[in-house]
Protein backbone atom coordinates (compact mmCIF):
# COMPACT_ATOMS: atom_id res chain seq x y z
CA UNK A 1 0.00 0.00 0.00
CA UNK A 2 1.45 3.43 -1.25
CA UNK A 3 0.92 5.98 1.71
CA UNK A 4 -0.72 9.45 0.67
CA UNK A 5 1.76 12.43 0.71
CA UNK A 6 0.50 15.13 2.03
CA UNK A 7 3.28 17.38 1.07
CA UNK A 8 4.70 16.60 -2.29
CA UNK A 9 8.69 15.86 -2.29
CA UNK A 10 11.06 18.00 -4.89
CA UNK A 11 11.74 15.58 -8.19
CA UNK A 12 15.02 14.09 -7.89
CA UNK A 13 16.44 10.57 -9.38
CA UNK A 14 14.84 8.72 -6.50
CA UNK A 15 11.09 9.07 -7.78
CA UNK A 16 10.87 5.11 -8.64
CA UNK A 17 11.66 4.77 -4.90
CA UNK A 18 9.08 3.56 -2.21
CA UNK A 19 8.42 7.59 -0.64
CA UNK A 20 7.56 7.87 3.00
CA UNK A 21 6.53 10.88 4.67
CA UNK A 22 8.36 11.66 8.28
CA UNK A 23 5.40 14.08 8.91
CA UNK A 24 2.83 10.77 8.66
CA UNK A 25 4.59 8.53 11.55
CA UNK A 26 2.98 8.30 14.75
CA UNK A 27 4.66 10.00 17.60
CA UNK A 28 5.31 8.23 20.77
CA UNK A 29 4.46 11.61 22.85
CA UNK A 30 2.06 13.23 20.84
CA UNK A 31 4.20 15.96 19.66
CA UNK A 32 4.93 16.08 15.78
CA UNK A 33 8.73 16.76 14.43
CA UNK A 34 10.83 14.66 16.28
CA UNK A 35 13.13 12.04 15.58
CA UNK A 36 10.80 9.29 16.36
CA UNK A 37 8.70 9.78 13.38
CA UNK A 38 11.56 9.68 11.36
CA UNK A 39 12.83 6.39 12.41
CA UNK A 40 9.48 4.77 12.03
CA UNK A 41 9.50 6.33 8.34
CA UNK A 42 13.07 4.49 8.01
CA UNK A 43 11.28 1.24 9.14
CA UNK A 44 8.22 1.57 7.37
CA UNK A 45 10.76 1.22 3.99
CA UNK A 46 10.88 -2.01 2.15
CA UNK A 47 14.17 -4.02 2.03
CA UNK A 48 15.02 -2.30 -1.35
CA UNK A 49 15.10 1.09 0.53
CA UNK A 50 13.24 4.42 -0.51
CA UNK A 51 13.29 7.97 -0.07
CA UNK A 52 12.06 9.36 3.86
CA UNK A 53 10.75 12.64 2.84
CA UNK A 54 11.18 15.00 6.20
CA UNK A 55 8.94 17.94 5.42
CA UNK A 56 9.57 21.91 6.28
CA UNK A 57 9.67 22.53 10.08
CA UNK A 58 12.20 22.08 12.87
CA UNK A 59 12.20 18.35 13.91
CA UNK A 60 13.78 17.67 17.42
CA UNK A 61 16.76 14.34 17.42
CA UNK A 62 16.49 12.94 21.19
CA UNK A 63 20.30 12.38 21.20
CA UNK A 64 21.30 9.30 19.44
CA UNK A 65 22.14 8.49 16.06
CA UNK A 66 20.04 8.41 13.36
CA UNK A 67 21.24 5.61 11.01
CA UNK A 68 20.47 4.71 7.55
CA UNK A 69 20.94 1.72 6.05
CA UNK A 70 21.42 0.44 2.33
CA UNK A 71 19.18 2.73 -0.38
CA UNK A 72 17.85 4.68 1.91
CA UNK A 73 17.58 8.57 1.00
CA UNK A 74 16.43 11.35 3.60
CA UNK A 75 15.53 14.06 1.57
CA UNK A 76 13.88 17.92 3.39
CA UNK A 77 11.97 20.41 1.61
CA UNK A 78 15.13 22.59 1.33
CA UNK A 79 18.68 23.49 2.88
CA UNK A 80 16.99 26.53 4.80
CA UNK A 81 13.46 25.00 5.76
CA UNK A 82 13.79 21.39 6.80
CA UNK A 83 15.53 21.61 10.31
CA UNK A 84 17.18 18.68 12.05
CA UNK A 85 18.20 20.31 15.59
CA UNK A 86 19.87 18.23 18.13
CA UNK A 87 20.80 19.91 21.79
CA UNK A 88 22.53 17.53 24.07
CA UNK A 89 25.84 17.41 24.68
CA UNK A 90 25.95 13.88 24.03
CA UNK A 91 29.31 12.37 22.21
CA UNK A 92 26.60 10.22 19.67
CA UNK A 93 26.97 11.08 15.80
CA UNK A 94 24.16 12.86 13.82
CA UNK A 95 23.68 10.45 11.03
CA UNK A 96 25.77 7.37 10.47
CA UNK A 97 25.58 5.56 7.01
CA UNK A 98 25.76 2.08 7.95
CA UNK A 99 28.03 0.61 10.61
CA UNK A 100 31.57 0.12 11.16
CA UNK A 101 32.42 -2.97 8.86
CA UNK A 102 29.51 -3.17 6.85
CA UNK A 103 29.52 -1.99 3.37
CA UNK A 104 26.15 0.38 2.68
CA UNK A 105 25.17 1.47 -0.96
CA UNK A 106 23.41 4.10 -2.40
CA UNK A 107 22.70 5.95 0.60
CA UNK A 108 21.81 9.57 0.60
CA UNK A 109 21.29 13.45 2.44
CA UNK A 110 19.84 16.36 0.74
CA UNK A 111 18.20 19.32 1.64
CA UNK A 112 18.24 20.60 5.27
CA UNK A 113 19.95 21.82 8.07
CA UNK A 114 21.81 19.66 10.86
CA UNK A 115 22.33 21.80 14.00
CA UNK A 116 23.74 21.25 16.84
CA UNK A 117 25.58 22.95 19.83
CA UNK A 118 29.36 23.15 20.02
CA UNK A 119 28.52 20.78 23.70
CA UNK A 120 27.79 18.11 20.93
CA UNK A 121 31.19 16.75 20.36
CA UNK A 122 29.84 13.41 17.39
CA UNK A 123 30.00 14.84 14.05
CA UNK A 124 27.29 15.53 11.84
CA UNK A 125 27.36 12.91 9.49
CA UNK A 126 29.50 9.95 9.47
CA UNK A 127 30.56 7.21 7.35
CA UNK A 128 32.01 4.77 8.86
CA UNK A 129 31.81 2.69 5.07
CA UNK A 130 30.09 2.64 2.04
CA UNK A 131 29.58 2.68 -1.55
CA UNK A 132 28.09 5.78 -4.00
CA UNK A 133 27.25 7.94 -1.26
CA UNK A 134 25.45 11.36 -1.96
CA UNK A 135 25.06 14.67 0.03
CA UNK A 136 23.88 17.68 -1.41
CA UNK A 137 22.26 21.17 -0.27
CA UNK A 138 22.93 20.54 3.20
CA UNK A 139 23.77 23.13 5.60
CA UNK A 140 25.75 21.61 8.73
CA UNK A 141 26.23 24.56 11.69
CA UNK A 142 27.78 24.25 15.14
CA UNK A 143 28.98 20.42 15.81
CA UNK A 144 31.26 19.34 17.92
CA UNK A 145 33.18 17.22 15.54
CA UNK A 146 33.39 17.63 12.02
CA UNK A 147 31.19 18.24 9.39
CA UNK A 148 30.93 15.11 7.13
CA UNK A 149 33.75 12.69 8.46
CA UNK A 150 34.27 9.78 6.02
CA UNK A 151 36.73 6.88 7.20
CA UNK A 152 37.67 3.75 5.23
CA UNK A 153 39.43 1.79 7.77
CA UNK A 154 37.08 -1.40 7.88
CA UNK A 155 36.16 -1.20 4.43
CA UNK A 156 37.09 1.40 1.76
CA UNK A 157 34.56 4.22 1.41
CA UNK A 158 34.41 4.48 -2.43
CA UNK A 159 32.63 6.65 -5.34
CA UNK A 160 30.65 9.53 -3.07
CA UNK A 161 30.33 13.11 -3.76
CA UNK A 162 29.26 16.10 -1.89
CA UNK A 163 27.78 19.14 -3.97
CA UNK A 164 26.66 22.31 -2.40
CA UNK A 165 26.98 22.04 1.15
CA UNK A 166 27.51 24.68 3.25
CA UNK A 167 29.57 23.71 6.54
CA UNK A 168 31.02 26.03 9.50
CA UNK A 169 31.96 26.45 13.29
CA UNK A 170 32.72 22.86 13.29
CA UNK A 171 35.89 20.69 14.27
CA UNK A 172 36.93 20.25 10.58
CA UNK A 173 34.44 20.73 7.87
CA UNK A 174 34.84 17.64 5.70
CA UNK A 175 37.24 14.78 6.84
CA UNK A 176 38.23 12.14 4.72
CA UNK A 177 40.78 9.43 6.24
CA UNK A 178 42.07 5.78 5.66
CA UNK A 179 41.17 4.43 1.84
CA UNK A 180 38.72 7.17 0.64
CA UNK A 181 38.42 6.40 -2.77
CA UNK A 182 36.97 8.55 -5.84
CA UNK A 183 35.12 11.05 -4.44
CA UNK A 184 34.04 14.62 -5.63
CA UNK A 185 33.34 17.70 -3.53
CA UNK A 186 31.84 20.55 -5.44
CA UNK A 187 30.28 24.04 -5.03
CA UNK A 188 30.58 23.51 -1.42
CA UNK A 189 31.50 26.49 1.14
CA UNK A 190 33.67 25.88 4.72
CA UNK A 191 33.85 28.37 6.86
CA UNK A 192 35.14 28.75 10.74
CA UNK A 193 36.40 25.01 11.50
CA UNK A 194 38.41 25.44 15.12
CA UNK A 195 40.04 22.81 15.64
CA UNK A 196 40.09 22.26 19.05
CA UNK A 197 38.52 25.11 20.95
CA UNK A 198 35.90 27.47 19.16
CA UNK A 199 35.75 30.24 18.53
CA UNK A 200 39.41 29.78 17.40
CA UNK A 201 39.60 29.36 13.94
CA UNK A 202 42.63 27.59 13.39
CA UNK A 203 40.94 24.72 11.70
CA UNK A 204 40.56 22.50 8.18
CA UNK A 205 38.31 22.94 5.65
CA UNK A 206 38.77 20.52 4.04
CA UNK A 207 41.74 17.35 5.53
CA UNK A 208 42.27 14.41 2.99
CA UNK A 209 43.74 11.28 4.56
CA UNK A 210 45.64 8.41 2.81
CA UNK A 211 42.83 9.31 0.02
CA UNK A 212 42.79 8.27 -3.81
CA UNK A 213 41.20 10.16 -6.52
CA UNK A 214 39.34 13.04 -4.21
CA UNK A 215 38.69 16.58 -6.67
CA UNK A 216 37.91 19.40 -5.02
CA UNK A 217 35.86 21.82 -6.92
CA UNK A 218 34.84 25.37 -7.36
CA UNK A 219 34.42 25.44 -3.53
CA UNK A 220 35.13 28.51 -1.04
CA UNK A 221 37.53 27.91 2.30
CA UNK A 222 36.84 30.95 4.54
CA UNK A 223 38.65 31.85 8.16
CA UNK A 224 40.37 28.63 8.44
CA UNK A 225 43.96 27.43 9.84
CA UNK A 226 44.44 25.31 6.60
CA UNK A 227 41.81 25.26 3.50
CA UNK A 228 42.35 21.54 1.96
CA UNK A 229 45.23 19.75 3.71
CA UNK A 230 46.49 16.77 1.80
CA UNK A 231 48.63 13.84 3.47
CA UNK A 232 49.72 10.39 1.50
CA UNK A 233 47.17 11.20 -0.75
CA UNK A 234 47.31 10.00 -4.65
CA UNK A 235 45.78 11.72 -7.44
CA UNK A 236 44.16 14.56 -5.40
CA UNK A 237 42.91 17.05 -7.23
CA UNK A 238 42.04 20.97 -5.74
CA UNK A 239 40.31 23.53 -9.05
CA UNK A 240 38.46 26.88 -8.93
CA UNK A 241 38.58 27.23 -5.21
CA UNK A 242 38.72 30.24 -3.26
CA UNK A 243 40.29 30.98 -0.37
CA UNK A 244 40.03 33.67 1.93
CA UNK A 245 41.79 34.75 5.62
CA UNK A 246 43.32 31.28 5.47
CA UNK A 247 46.21 31.49 8.22
CA UNK A 248 48.62 28.80 7.64
CA UNK A 249 48.03 28.39 3.78
CA UNK A 250 45.28 27.44 1.28
CA UNK A 251 46.59 24.36 0.46
CA UNK A 252 49.17 21.89 2.00
CA UNK A 253 50.18 18.87 0.28
CA UNK A 254 52.71 16.37 2.54
CA UNK A 255 53.78 12.98 3.59
CA UNK A 256 55.07 11.23 0.08
CA UNK A 257 51.74 12.97 -1.58
CA UNK A 258 51.52 11.82 -5.10
CA UNK A 259 50.33 12.87 -8.60
CA UNK A 260 48.14 16.14 -6.92
CA UNK A 261 46.93 18.97 -8.84
CA UNK A 262 46.55 22.69 -7.29
CA UNK A 263 45.06 24.39 -10.35
CA UNK A 264 43.70 28.17 -11.10
CA UNK A 265 42.28 28.51 -7.55
CA UNK A 266 42.38 32.23 -5.92
CA UNK A 267 42.21 33.87 -2.93
CA UNK A 268 42.98 36.88 -0.79
CA UNK A 269 44.79 37.55 2.88
CA UNK A 270 46.38 34.28 3.56
CA UNK A 271 49.72 33.28 5.02
CA UNK A 272 51.36 31.12 2.36
CA UNK A 273 49.71 30.04 -0.83
CA UNK A 274 50.78 26.69 -1.64
CA UNK A 275 52.81 24.67 -0.36
CA UNK A 276 54.66 20.86 -1.14
CA UNK A 277 56.24 18.99 1.39
CA UNK A 278 57.53 15.96 0.69
CA UNK A 279 55.10 15.67 -2.59
CA UNK A 280 56.11 13.85 -5.45
CA UNK A 281 54.50 14.63 -9.32
CA UNK A 282 52.54 17.71 -8.64
CA UNK A 283 51.09 20.13 -10.91
CA UNK A 284 50.38 23.61 -9.46
CA UNK A 285 49.13 25.84 -12.22
CA UNK A 286 47.23 29.43 -12.50
CA UNK A 287 46.74 30.39 -8.93
CA UNK A 288 46.52 33.39 -8.38
CA UNK A 289 46.41 34.73 -4.46
CA UNK A 290 46.48 38.31 -3.36
CA UNK A 291 47.81 40.03 0.09
CA UNK A 292 49.96 37.05 0.64
CA UNK A 293 51.60 37.12 4.44
CA UNK A 294 53.65 34.56 4.06
CA UNK A 295 56.66 33.49 1.49
CA UNK A 296 54.39 32.33 -1.38
CA UNK A 297 54.69 29.39 -2.97
CA UNK A 298 57.14 26.67 -0.92
CA UNK A 299 58.65 23.38 -1.78
CA UNK A 300 60.18 21.31 0.42
CA UNK A 301 61.72 17.96 -0.45
CA UNK A 302 59.48 17.63 -3.14
CA UNK A 303 61.34 15.80 -6.19
CA UNK A 304 60.46 14.09 -8.74
CA UNK A 305 58.32 15.76 -11.40
CA UNK A 306 57.24 19.13 -10.23
CA UNK A 307 56.04 20.99 -12.66
CA UNK A 308 54.80 24.88 -11.17
CA UNK A 309 53.73 27.47 -13.70
CA UNK A 310 52.00 30.63 -14.41
CA UNK A 311 50.95 31.35 -10.83
CA UNK A 312 50.89 34.48 -9.27
CA UNK A 313 51.61 35.76 -5.42
CA UNK A 314 51.28 39.64 -4.62
CA UNK A 315 52.47 39.93 -1.39
CA UNK A 316 51.23 42.09 1.76
CA UNK A 317 54.40 42.68 2.92
CA UNK A 318 58.01 44.19 1.47
CA UNK A 319 59.96 41.23 2.78
CA UNK A 320 58.55 38.34 1.19
CA UNK A 321 59.51 36.45 -2.08
CA UNK A 322 56.71 34.96 -4.36
CA UNK A 323 58.84 31.62 -4.28
CA UNK A 324 60.35 30.02 -1.02
CA UNK A 325 62.87 27.25 -2.73
CA UNK A 326 64.56 26.91 1.35
CA UNK A 327 64.84 23.26 2.47
CA UNK A 328 64.68 22.33 -1.48
CA UNK A 329 67.45 19.14 -2.40
CA UNK A 330 66.65 19.53 -6.05
CA UNK A 331 64.93 22.36 -8.01
CA UNK A 332 61.54 21.25 -9.19
CA UNK A 333 61.30 19.63 -12.88
CA UNK A 334 59.89 22.60 -14.56
CA UNK A 335 58.72 26.17 -13.11
CA UNK A 336 58.14 29.16 -14.87
CA UNK A 337 56.25 32.46 -15.30
CA UNK A 338 55.39 33.15 -11.42
CA UNK A 339 54.39 36.98 -10.90
CA UNK A 340 54.87 39.07 -7.83
CA UNK A 341 53.81 42.46 -6.46
CA UNK A 342 54.22 43.94 -2.86
CA UNK A 343 53.04 46.96 -1.40
CA UNK A 344 48.92 46.93 -1.30
CA UNK A 345 47.04 44.78 -3.26
CA UNK A 346 46.18 47.57 -5.77
CA UNK A 347 49.55 48.28 -6.20
CA UNK A 348 50.74 46.85 -10.09
CA UNK A 349 52.38 43.30 -9.81
CA UNK A 350 55.28 42.58 -12.38
CA UNK A 351 55.61 39.53 -14.52
CA UNK A 352 58.62 37.92 -13.96
CA UNK A 353 58.64 35.65 -16.68
CA UNK A 354 60.45 32.82 -15.11
CA UNK A 355 60.86 31.92 -10.98
CA UNK A 356 62.69 34.71 -8.88
CA UNK A 357 64.67 33.54 -6.35
CA UNK A 358 65.46 35.95 -3.15
CA UNK A 359 69.29 35.98 -2.54
CA UNK A 360 71.25 34.81 0.68
CA UNK A 361 72.84 37.43 2.64
CA UNK A 362 76.01 38.52 0.88
CA UNK A 363 79.24 36.61 1.70
CA UNK A 364 82.62 38.66 2.67
CA UNK A 365 85.90 36.64 1.41
CA UNK A 366 88.83 37.96 3.58
CA UNK A 367 91.10 35.24 2.99
CA UNK A 368 92.32 32.99 -0.32
CA UNK A 369 91.26 29.99 2.44
CA UNK A 370 87.56 30.77 2.72
CA UNK A 371 85.18 28.48 1.82
CA UNK A 372 82.62 29.55 0.00
CA UNK A 373 79.06 29.00 1.12
CA UNK A 374 76.21 27.92 -0.77
CA UNK A 375 72.57 26.19 0.68
CA UNK A 376 70.74 28.94 -1.11
CA UNK A 377 69.86 29.63 -5.38
CA UNK A 378 72.15 32.98 -5.49
CA UNK A 379 74.91 33.53 -3.43
CA UNK A 380 76.32 37.16 -3.55
CA UNK A 381 79.94 37.84 -2.09
CA UNK A 382 82.24 39.96 -1.67
CA UNK A 383 86.60 40.12 -1.14
CA UNK A 384 88.12 43.04 0.66
CA UNK A 385 91.44 41.85 -1.68
CA UNK A 386 91.94 40.26 -5.41
CA UNK A 387 92.04 36.64 -4.69
CA UNK A 388 92.64 33.61 -6.05
CA UNK A 389 91.13 30.70 -4.15
CA UNK A 390 92.89 28.14 -2.79
CA UNK A 391 90.60 26.07 -0.19
CA UNK A 392 89.96 22.76 -1.09
CA UNK A 393 87.20 22.29 -1.14
CA UNK A 394 86.26 25.41 -2.43
CA UNK A 395 82.83 24.88 -2.01
CA UNK A 396 81.32 22.58 0.98
CA UNK A 397 79.86 19.36 -0.66
CA UNK A 398 76.12 19.69 -1.97
CA UNK A 399 73.29 18.02 -2.60
CA UNK A 400 72.51 15.71 -5.87
CA UNK A 401 71.19 18.74 -8.38
CA UNK A 402 72.14 21.84 -6.52
CA UNK A 403 72.25 24.71 -8.50
CA UNK A 404 73.98 27.56 -7.26
CA UNK A 405 75.25 30.68 -8.95
CA UNK A 406 78.04 32.86 -7.34
CA UNK A 407 78.02 36.97 -7.72
CA UNK A 408 80.46 39.09 -7.19
CA UNK A 409 79.06 42.56 -6.19
CA UNK A 410 82.00 43.98 -4.78
CA UNK A 411 84.84 45.87 -6.60
CA UNK A 412 88.03 42.76 -6.32
CA UNK A 413 88.30 40.17 -8.62
CA UNK A 414 87.96 36.38 -6.96
CA UNK A 415 89.37 33.92 -9.07
CA UNK A 416 88.40 30.45 -8.50
CA UNK A 417 90.21 27.17 -9.93
CA UNK A 418 89.52 23.76 -11.42
CA UNK A 419 90.16 20.96 -9.64
CA UNK A 420 93.08 19.72 -12.57
CA UNK A 421 94.61 23.18 -11.30
CA UNK A 422 94.91 23.00 -7.62
CA UNK A 423 93.64 19.09 -6.28
CA UNK A 424 90.55 18.81 -4.00
CA UNK A 425 88.95 22.25 -4.98
CA UNK A 426 85.91 19.93 -6.17
CA UNK A 427 85.20 22.14 -8.65
CA UNK A 428 85.18 21.29 -12.31
CA UNK A 429 84.95 24.52 -14.61
CA UNK A 430 85.33 25.11 -18.53
CA UNK A 431 88.94 26.37 -17.45
CA UNK A 432 91.84 25.83 -15.69
CA UNK A 433 90.83 29.01 -13.98
CA UNK A 434 87.54 31.24 -13.93
CA UNK A 435 88.19 35.24 -12.56
CA UNK A 436 84.71 36.74 -11.67
CA UNK A 437 84.96 40.77 -11.51
CA UNK A 438 82.87 42.95 -10.25
CA UNK A 439 78.74 41.97 -11.06
CA UNK A 440 80.22 38.62 -12.88
CA UNK A 441 78.88 35.61 -11.93
CA UNK A 442 79.81 31.54 -11.97
CA UNK A 443 76.73 29.00 -11.98
CA UNK A 444 77.59 25.55 -10.89
CA UNK A 445 75.91 21.80 -10.45
CA UNK A 446 76.41 19.86 -7.80
CA UNK A 447 76.67 15.90 -9.07
CA UNK A 448 77.17 13.44 -6.34
CA UNK A 449 78.35 10.69 -8.69
CA UNK A 450 81.59 13.22 -9.25
CA UNK A 451 81.60 14.74 -6.06
CA UNK A 452 81.97 17.64 -7.67
CA UNK A 453 80.28 20.97 -8.71
CA UNK A 454 79.74 21.02 -12.48
CA UNK A 455 79.95 24.84 -14.35
CA UNK A 456 76.90 25.13 -16.13
CA UNK A 457 77.45 28.56 -16.76
CA UNK A 458 80.44 31.73 -16.83
CA UNK A 459 80.04 35.66 -16.87
CA UNK A 460 83.68 37.25 -15.90
CA UNK A 461 81.90 40.54 -15.35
Amino acid sequence: MVKTIPTPPPETSHTRDRIVNALEMATCDGEYYTQHQIEQAINELPATGGVVFVPEGTWEMDGTTLTLDNHVHLRGASKWRTILNWDDATAADGITIGVDGALQARSSISNMTLDASQSKTGHAISVPTSAWTDFRDLWINDWGGDGIHVDGTATAAIYGRILDCDIEKCETGIDMTNDCRVWSIERCQVNECYAAAYPATTGTGIDLHSCYLVSVLGCSLETLGNGVYQTGTRNCHVKDTYFESISTAPVQVTNNSTGSEILSNWGTIVSLCVVLNNALFSRVEGNDFRSVYGAGFTINNSLEGTVAMHNHAQTAAFNNVPWDDAGMTTPPAYMEQIRSGTGAPTEPVTDYGRIIFSPATTQSITAVGDTVLHGCRVQPFTADGAYTMTSTPTIATGTDGEIITLVNVGANTVTFQDEASLGNTDLELGAATRAVAQFGTLTLLYNSTLDKWVEVGYFGG
